[in-house]
This record gives C-alpha cells, sequence and structure tokens, in this order.
C-alpha cells in the first residue's frame, strides 16, 4: 500500500520584551555541510566508458554506510575484476518461474532464452524456447525423467511449473525472455491471450547458466555421469533457472506508489510505444544483498525515476538499497542502457562537515576505517542491458557482475 509522507510545521512564538518587536538572536546554525554530504547529491561518473548521473546513497540522516543485508558487516567484492569464466557449452536447462504481483498460474506462459552478445534479442531467433507447464503435466524425454523433473519441480517451483529449454547455451551471460504465449492459438499474442494471462513482457538479464550443483542425498545414488540435485539424479548437463513474470497490475500500480504517476505508453501495452522499467537486486560475491546501494542508468530521461523498495513496497524518500537490495527505475527510455551500482567507499564525519573533501569513483578496496575527511564511491556491480517499451527488464547484480 502507498506510504503517506506527512509534513510537519512548526510554528514558535517569538516573545516580547517590554513590548518590543525585536526576535531573539538565531541560534549558531553551525559550519554548512558540503555538497557531498547533502541528501539528493548527484555527480556524473564514467563507467566502462559511459557517463552515468549518480544520486548519492545519502538519507536524511546522512550517508548510507555499506552493509551485507542488514547488517553493517562490508559485503564481500573479492570476486571483482577476477575474470573466471566457465566452459562454454549446450546445457538442457529447466526453468521455474515466479509471478511478481498477483497472479493464480505460470503455466501458459512462453520462456525463449539467447546468448547475450550485446545484440538486440528480439531482433533475432532464441537459441531455446518453451511454454510452462503444470508441475503435474510436465513432460521428460522418458518415463523416468518425467518423474524426475516433476518432483523438481514441486521443490522448486513451488507447484507452480517449469519449462524445458534444451540446447541453451551455458557458461556464458543469457537474456531470458517472459511473456504471454499464443493461448487461444490464433497466430498472434493479442489482448485477448493477455486477457486469459495479464502480464507484460519481462526480459531477464545477469544470469549465466551452469551446470547443477550437488545438492542433498539421493536414495539410490546416481550414477557416474549423474549429479545428486534436491534429492534427485540428473545428467551433469542439465541447469536450472528461475525467471520472473511480471503482472500488469504490479506494473501499472508500483509507479503510483514510488511517487512517479504512470509508465508513459502503459495507456496500451501492447502497442510497443512508450517507456518500461528496469527492476532487480544488488548481491556480492556470496549472493548476499547489498544494503546502501545506489542505482543509476547512463540513458536515464529527465522523467526516469529510481525507487528502493521498503520492506514489499518501493519508497519515493529512499536514496539506497536496504537490507534486500530491490531497486527499480521506472519511466525509463526504451533502447540500450548501463545500469551501475554504487556504494559510499568513504564518506566524511560530523566533525568535517564543512571541510569535507568531495571526491567522486574510486577502486580502493571498501574498509570499516574511515578517516572522516573525503567523500567517494565505489563501483560494486553493473552490467549493460536493453529496455523494452511496455515492458520490465530485470537486471540482479550478482557475484560481482560487472560492464
Amino acid at each position: 500500500m502507498p506510504r503517506l509522507y506527512a509534513s510537519i510545521i512548526l510554528l514558535a512564538a517569538i516573545a516580547c520584551d517590554d513590548g518590543g518587536d525585536t526576535p531573539p538572536p538565531a541560534a549558531d546554525a553551525g559550519p554548512p555541510k558540503a555538497a557531498c554530504m547533502k541528501r539528493d547529491h548527484q555527480t556524473t561518473e564514467t563507467v566502462a566508458g559511459e557517463s552515468v548521473k549518480v544520486v548519492w546513497p545519502i538519507e536524511i540522516i546522512g550517508p548510507v554506510a555499506p552493509g551485507k543485508k542488514e547488517t553493517l558487516e562490508l559485503p564481500d567484492l573479492s570476486c571483482i575484476g577476477s575474470g573466471e569464466q566457465p566452459l562454454a557449452e549446450e546445457l538442457d536447462a529447466w526453468a521455474c518461474v515466479d509471478i511478481f504481483g498477483p497472479g493464480e498460474t505460470v503455466a501458459g506462459l512462453e520462456v525463449a532464452v539467447w546468448a547475450d552478445d550485446g545484440s538486440d534479442p528480439g531482433a533475432s531467433l532464441p537459441a531455446s524456447e518453451g511454454i510452462v507447464r503444470s508441475c503435474d503435466t510436465v513432460e521428460g524425454a522418458n518415463e523416468a525423467e518425467t518423474a524426475k523433473v516433476r518432483a523438481l519441480c514441486d521443490e522448486l517451483c513451488e507447484f507452480r511449473g517449469m519449462v524445458h529449454l534444451p540446447a541453451s547455451p551455458g557458461g556464458v551471460p543469457i537474456v531470458a525472455r517472459v511473456r504471454t504465449s499464443d493461448i487461444n492459438g490464433d497466430g498472434t499474442i493479442d489482448f485477448a491471450d493477455r486477457q486469459r494471462m495479464p502480464f507484460v513482457d519481462t526480459w531477464v538479464y545477469g544470469v549465466t547458466l551452469q551446470r547443477v550443483a550437488a545438492k542433498g542425498t539421493c536414495d539410490p545414488e546416481c550414477a557416474a555421469e549423474e549429479t545428486c540435485h534436491q534429492g534427485v539424479c540428473l545428467a551433469q548437463t542439465t541447469a536450472l533457472l528461475t525467471a520472473v513474470a511480471i503482472t500488469e497490475n504490479s506494473y501499472s500500480t508500483i509507479p503510483i506508489v514510488s511517487g512517479v504517476g504512470r509508465i508513459k505508453g502503459d495507456d496500451d501495452l501492447l502497442d510497443r510505444e512508450g517507456n518500461g522499467a528496469i527492476a532487480g537486486v544488488v548481491a556480492d560475491c556470496n549472493d548476499d544483498a547489498i544494503n546502501g546501494a545506489s542505482v543509476a542508468s547512463s540513458t536515464a530521461a529527465v522523467e526516469t525515476r529510481t525507487a528502493y523498495f521498503q520492506g514489499e513496497y518501493p519508497s519515493p524518500q529512499k536514496r539506497a538499497t536496504e537490507g534486500d537490495a530491490t531497486y527499480v527505475l521506472l519511466n525509463h527510455p526504451p533502447g540500450e542502457a548501463l545500469i551501475a551500482a554504487f556504494v559510499h567507499n568513504q564518506f566524511c564525519d560530523a566533525a568535517h562537515a564543512s571541510d569535507c573533501q568531495c571526491g567522486g569513483l574510486e577502486d580502493a578496496p571498501l574498509t570499516m576505517d574511515r578517516d572522516g575527511t573525503r567523500a567517494s564511491l565505489k563501483l560494486v556491480g553493473g552490467r549493460r542491458v536493453r529496455v523494452y517499451a511496455d515492458s520490465v527488464t530485470i537486471l540482479s547484480m550478482r557475484y560481482g557482475l560487472m560492464p
């Protein structure tokens, strides 16, 4: 529900001395704060050769120190710049689809994947695609595999449904798309289909398919060419993916809650005209959410607004992520964009409010030993994505993902 913010005006009566009208001297407000210590301080930083305007993570009470989840423990950024990449190979992928917003089923949604090579995935055929089936109707290659994937669907997808994506690009970044399929079979995805499954197109970036990891125990034990995962023996070349479907209701109401009003062009969500949105989370090398991160886009427009979730709802007042590290950029123009996340690397203490040295982006390691004399930012994640009109782009900056 929307959070209401009231402005409180304090009225102070001026005491008169013997009928005089001279007010008492104003209290000493102290030296003015440096610009980089004030709320809504903004600078332009260069990231991967592109200019990004960043609103610094400064709340009303001051700079937000970076933390892991809801603690002040520093996030682990040791994997940034490691350059380690898994082996590129075809994988047999199975995907769950989560619903963001009020929705009853994912069965009937279409999921497609492309290798993220920087081109426009919407202009080319996907590497693999399929239709989500309910857990009790999903099919494997044979009876034994069907039993396995149905058990896995019940365990991982919370009984909602699963889709098979054979010959998917593994070991490289991918782009996934979730959308309503041609449910009525008339040859097009149109209003009639969206009436039955009211979801906007959702594009997922920042994901790399990898071979399924060993987890749990299996009885009987798995064969040599299999991996035990959640009690199910799977071929070693199996990959698992979780995508998300955004309901039309969420697409329309979240901007209102965030104080934006409406996203340009949302009066017709099928005409492919207007703006879109970007959302996701910021996490460290251990996939722990980063509290205190500020997210910005290289192609944000004047009407674009960044909001951060405070609990279950976005707050217009926040300037940095909270414990779950969820962000959303609303009313974002379509096209390519470099999305980057920053945290405070250093910030001045109260003793240096007036002579604070306002630096920009620096690559020094995060530290708790702040000298209190300067303020700077550190890049903690980023990626180039593509935004489509009337659609949502999901970018979760995890595991040191950098542009």
